[in-house]
């Protein structure tokens, strides 16, 4: 339960009255409490939404003036029994539209404060690749996997993209993509296939870790890209690569905004066209480093995708406790595609971008 204090430090930030080491103080507290940012972008669109409306009607208002004045107004004002209705009763009729004028604002309040978070989930769309809808055999799939003969396997329902974070099983995608899911099975480049399980899941910045638990998985020998620990910068040229179809797509573009949804502080907002199956994959700079996990689009607006910062998965890592995992590990730190054409760096980097294929049971 947040108090009065935090509501007021939320007013103040909205309207830019914190000074710069306040500003920042507030800014690490949002990445860290889940409940206080929440509360913030709900603030922060209602806010919008309501100075909207208000300028909307300001407008609409004028320009009636306008129209009275200069047509009704005049007409009237040439008949005698006007100019005696109007002195005896334009008090009257001004104390009345101001209070249609409150209840009509009071009521849009009400309205827009029920649909904020209809609308969000209508502009935001996930990325996870809806497999329903291509109806394909799976023999191949599963002769793949070194499970029991037994084991029966529904045809995937989604599908996402993810990226090796350790040299020994560890994988990183989107929580959205393996939400619900009965069974995960991440696949290379090479078609070669393992069955994962979920070790740690963050709802907050929409993280999911997968471990490979099939025996047959060869560990790299290390990865090539490491982990940015500092934001990113706009305008700084990135690229992406990921599963929208069977085959890997790669996609470039710009960060176009140091915040994400709704001004959510844990993520870009970057110009890369994305599509279902794009969530989960990495998000990179010109050096190769990790900036970013593709996590999502704007569907009003062309181009507008969104990335988790690379600095919520170091966050997410450094929570993971030593124990919760079977084999600890440890952010690789050496980035090795420094320098390199983008056309080296991405054959460097694509053994270690795979498919996360999603199963439920029947």
């Amino acid at each position: 339960m947040k108090t009065l204090k935090d509501w007021e430090e939320i007013e103040l930030y909205l309207d830019a009255k914190l000074n710069a080491s306040e500003t920042t103080l507030f800014e690490q507290r949002l990445q860290t409490d889940s409940e206080l940012l929440q509360i913030f972008l709900e603030h922060k669109k209602m806010k919008e939404s309501l100075t909207a409306y208000s300028e909307r009607l300001s407008l609409k208002q004028k320009l009636e003036k306008i129209h009275y004045d200069q047509f009704v107004y005049e007409e009237q004002k040439k008949d005698p029994l006007f100019k005696v209705f109007w002195l005896q009763h334009y008090k009257t009729m001004a104390v009345a539209a101001s209070v249609s004028l409150l209840v009509a604002v009071s009521t849009i309040m009400y309205i827009n404060f029920q649909k904020v978070q209809t609308r969000q989930s209508a502009n935001f769309k996930a990325l996870r690749k809806d497999m329903d809808k291509i109806k394909r055999s799976q023999n191949a799939l599963i002769n793949n996997l070194n499970a029991p003969k037994k084991i029966e396997i529904a045809p995937a329902n989604y599908s996402g993209t993810g990226f090796a974070l350790s040299n020994n099983g560890y994988f990183i995608t989107s929580l959205h993509v393996i939400k619900d899911a009965d069974s995960v099975f991440i696949q290379n480049n090479k078609n070669q296939t393992y069955r994962a399980v979920t070790v740690f899941r963050n709802d907050q910045a929409d993280i999911a870790i997968l471990k490979v638990v099939s025996p047959d998985f060869e560990a790299y020998s290390s990865l090539p890209y490491s982990f940015a620990s500092k934001s990113g910068n706009l305008g700084e040229h990135v690229f992406t690569l990921g599963y929208p179809r069977e085959d890997m797509v790669y996609g470039e573009g710009a960060l176009s905004a140091a915040s994400g949804f709704e001004g959510d502080t844990v993520s870009y907002q970057v110009s890369i066209p994305v599509n279902p199956g794009n969530s989960g994959g990495p998000l990179l700079d010109e050096k190769g480093n990790i900036i970013g996990l593709i996590s999502g689009k704007q569907t009003e607006t062309e181009g507008a995708a969104f990335a988790v910062k690379s600095q919520s998965i170091i966050s997410v890592i450094q929570e993971l406790a030593k124990d919760s995992l079977e084999e600890g590990f440890k952010l690789n730190r050496k980035n090795q595609l420094s320098g390199l054409s983008r056309v080296n760096q991405i054959k460097m980097i694509k053994d270690y971008i795979v498919t996360i294929k999603v199963y439920n049971q029947d």
